[in-house]
């Protein structure tokens, strides 16, 4: 039977939203391998063109040599992009991407059979003129900082697979259930999670970032090293953090910050913690009512007069 493992999900504005081809994003990527594995895994790139712009990171699995897996992954979906006609529609379009991976994937390692058991999970972000869209497949995530808040964007793809084992603990049938990746570009048949075009606000901060990542460092450290804050900052101190942590897996993230974008709309309960706006918004009503007032007084006084 096949499970997900879900993340706590915000509601995320969904939808046709013109103003986001306008928003500008800064960047910075970064990947280090952490001494398990003889070169880094791991892959990432960003990329612009007539498409528009794509953020994008993977991370090898299986044997030695999945590198060239996440690579070739990385580089099959930019190229598949690059020949797209001017007019696209986009969630097709990275649904018909990442099945262009997966094909050329099959066919490398069908040519290589040390690499046979390989393959990569991506997560990636997609601005054109239609939007933003994010994608992804196996066990990369989109995290969202906003504010001092986070949340997954994505949906890890886990299946369980039952292991008949002996075990110390009681369980009835001595099996215990292994979460084992499935969805990953190398499979045979892929179905990438796609959502958008999604709306997103000045100043909210997108971490692409492969399991490395996420393995060592918690979502609080995260929100503590980007809400508000220099993003080259902010992943200098996650690698610090991580440095003195144990985990199989390379450390991977690109961070995109929104620099151009409409402002998040005011939240009430926010500006009741926050004195300053609080009394500011307070001050604009009070003008707002006054001039109200005054546009009227003529009209009462005639209806005074009469």
């Amino acid at each position: 039977m096949q499970r997900h493992i879900s993340d706590w999900k915000l509601g995320l504005e969904v939808g046709s939203y013109s103003l986001m081809s306008n928003i500008v994003f800064e960047y910075v990527g970064f990947s280090k391998e952490t001494g398990f594995h003889k070169v880094n895994q791991d892959f990432y790139g960003f990329y612009s063109g007539a498409f528009g712009e794509i953020y994008i990171v993977a991370r090898g699995i299986g044997k030695e040599g999945s590198e060239i897996i996440s690579h070739l992954a990385i580089i099959t979906i930019k190229e598949f992009f690059d020949k797209l006609p001017e007019r696209y529609n986009s969630a097709l379009s990275l649904e018909f991407a990442i099945q262009a991976a997966t094909k050329e994937v099959l066919s490398y390692t069908s040519k290589h059979q040390w690499l046979s058991n390989s393959g990569a999970t991506m997560a990636l972000v997609l601005k054109n003129k239609q939007g933003i869209f994010i994608a992804h497949a196996g066990d990369c995530r989109i995290f969202l900082v906003r504010k001092n808040k986070i949340l997954n964007l994505t949906q890890d793809h886990f299946t369980y697979k039952d292991i008949s084992k002996l075990t110390s603990k009681e369980d009835g049938n001595n099996n215990i259930e292994v979460p084992v990746i499935f969805n990953t570009i190398g499979m045979a048949h892929v179905e990438p999670d796609i959502k958008g075009a999604l709306k997103f606000y000045k100043n909210d901060c997108l971490l692409l970032v492969t399991k490395g990542v996420y393995n060592r460092v918690t979502r609080p450290e995260m929100v503590k090293a980007f809400a508000n804050k220099d993003i080259n900052d902010g992943i200098k101190k996650l690698w610090d953090l991580a440095l003195n942590r144990k985990s199989q897996e390379d450390f991977t993230l690109i961070a995109l910050k929104v620099m151009k974008a409409p402002i998040l709309p005011f939240d009430l309960n926010e500006l009741k913690n926050d004195k300053t706006r609080f009394i500011l918004m307070a001050i604009l009503f009070g003008v707002s009512l006054l001039l109200s007032v005054m546009t009227m007084m003529p009209y009462l006084r005639d209806m005074g007069g009469g």
